[in-house]
């Protein structure tokens, strides 16, 4: 078709699907669809001639109709209209029936069309008491756009069909979620009727498949005692499943664990049990020969430059080692430049763009004495720190303000004990919001107990993933380790 047949059809095919009042002429009634019959010769000749539609808001209303992608690739060919963007978050929010948001949702995934009330209009779907099955659609669409794991939980927890539930479930085990991890490992650990139910012939089409997708060490004590019980209860095909997982966590620790736990195989096991821990161990010993020269190089090639560091910047001195034993903790962390701010008036006066020199990307990780406003729920972030994120928006430097008032407040009891030298039990839990040096008082001398100098010893005892499970502090750290290491691999 000529330019000149377009530029007259282009119109043309508009003025026509305005006649046709998609609104009220395209209708579910239960799974019986009405839709003008000309319809879908129009969108046709609109995708064939690569037509422009102008006003382009009825072919939003197509979407509701059945889908062949037509209107999401119209979508990302042109373009939509801010008009036709808010028709799309109107029937996302507002739905005529769940046949008609079902296929406005497969336009919003097509499209690749995203917004603030998607999101909302999605999260009401995924919430909504009655199964539907675009409910999985519309919690794919939040998990790629990086929904919160509370929000995960959450429909682990009330999702209105199994189905449902069992998709949240397995993003959170897909984002190496701890919480749920653990806690499904151990009721599994508890229940020798579901370890029998994932025995199927096909493994990986067992309910226990999920097992395969965890890649985290923290997991390897229970997929340790989940093996055992494979073992007891003679699950070849399920303790497959768990020795293929621990071997991509750790193979080397997976032929130990092998190796350890022979004596529990039944008597014709053991000789395959056997043969799997040799095997095992000659592969970690051919990958450990294959990587080392390799991995040297790359050393050597990180050290050459200094823009390969993730410098952090902590709010002071004593900080300085607390983050650096806890990063230490991580396993595979490249070096991490850590310094600290001075304090929350230095950070007021410094130009931000100081933070970036030297470094590819930066964190900034400040207190939350004058960060956080207590006196409210949550304790978000004060007028002062909103200010300061604003700052360093479109720069490589991630702003976080600790939960707490201070690094001290996340010490565990244990740590501070074994450098005090004295049973702090009547100091604890310490409340988030108060100085930890002057919360230590003796109640009878009133002499302070600990001094913020004494951080570096305290941060030798702290353990990362026993102490600071859960916190966000937990959640800071380990967002830097996987920077450090995203930069030093690029």
């Amino acid at each position: 078709m000529t330019a000149d047949h377009k530029a007259w059809l282009a119109p043309e095919a508009s003025r026509f699907l305005l006649e046709l009042d998609l609104e009220h002429s395209i209708a579910w009634q239960g799974d019986m669809l009405t839709v003008p019959g000309a319809l879908p010769l129009v969108l046709k000749l609109i995708h064939r001639y690569e037509l422009t539609i102008d006003p382009d808001t009825p072919l939003i209303y197509t979407t509701a109709s059945w889908d062949e992608k037509l209107i999401a690739d119209y979508a990302v060919r042109v373009g939509l209209s801010s008009e036709a963007k808010s028709l799309v978050e109107t029937m996302l929010d507002q739905p005529q029936s769940p046949r008609a948001l079902a296929g406005v949702i497969g336009f919003v995934r097509d499209s690749k069309l995203w917004s603030d009330p998607i999101r909302a209009a999605l999260i009401k779907t995924v919430h909504e008491p009655v199964e539907m099955h675009c409910q999985i659609d519309a919690l794919r669409l939040l998990a790629e756009h990086g929904t919160e794991e509370a929000f995960l939980e959450r429909v682990v927890a009330e999702g209105a069909s199994a189905d449902l539930r069992e998709t949240a479930f397995r993003f959170l085990i897909e984002r190496e979620h701890r919480p749920t991890i653990e806690r499904s490992l151990s009721q599994l650990i508890g229940d020798e009727q579901s370890l029998r139910a994932g025995e199927t012939d096909l493994p990986f089409d067992s309910t226990l498949a999920w097992i395969a997708k965890i890649r985290s060490d923290f997991a390897i004590p229970k997929l340790v005692e989940l093996r055992g019980k494979t073992l007891d209860f003679r699950l070849p095909r399920i303790c497959s499943i768990v020795t293929e997982t621990l071997a991509r966590i750790d193979r080397r620790q997976a032929a130990r664990t092998i190796k350890s736990q022979i004596p529990r195989a039944a008597p014709e096991w053991k000789q395959a049990q056997t043969f799997i821990a040799i095997e095992q161990e000659r592969t970690a010993k051919i990958e450990g020969i294959q990587n080392t020269e390799f991995e040297n190089i790359l050393a050597r090639l990180k050290g050459a430059t200094s823009m390969q560091q993730l410098n952090v910047w902590c709010e002071g001195p004593t900080d300085v080692p607390v983050f650096n034993a806890l990063l230490a903790q991580i396993p595979e962390t490249p070096k991490v430049y850590v310094d600290f701010v001075g304090g929350w008036p230095n950070l007021l006066a410094k130009d931000p763009h100081s933070f970036e020199r030297g470094c590819k990307e930066a964190f900034i990780v400040m207190d939350g004495d004058r960060g956080r406003d207590f006196s409210r729920a949550g304790s978000p972030y004060t007028q002062e720190a909103k200010d300061q994120e604003r700052k360093f928006v479109g720069m490589p430097v991630e702003f976080h303000v600790l939960e707490r008032y201070g690094i001290e407040n996340y010490f565990s009891r244990e740590a501070l004990e074994a450098v005090v030298g004295r049973d702090l039990t009547p100091f604890f839990p310490i409340p988030p919001d108060v100085k930890v040096d002057e919360h230590l008082k003796d109640s009878q001398t009133g002499a302070l107990l600990y001094k913020k100098k004494s951080s570096e010893l305290v941060a030798q005892f702290l353990v990362l993933d026993r102490d600071l499970s859960g916190t966000d502090l937990a959640a800071i750290i380990q967002r830097i380790a996987e920077r450090a290491k995203a930069l030093a691999d690029s």
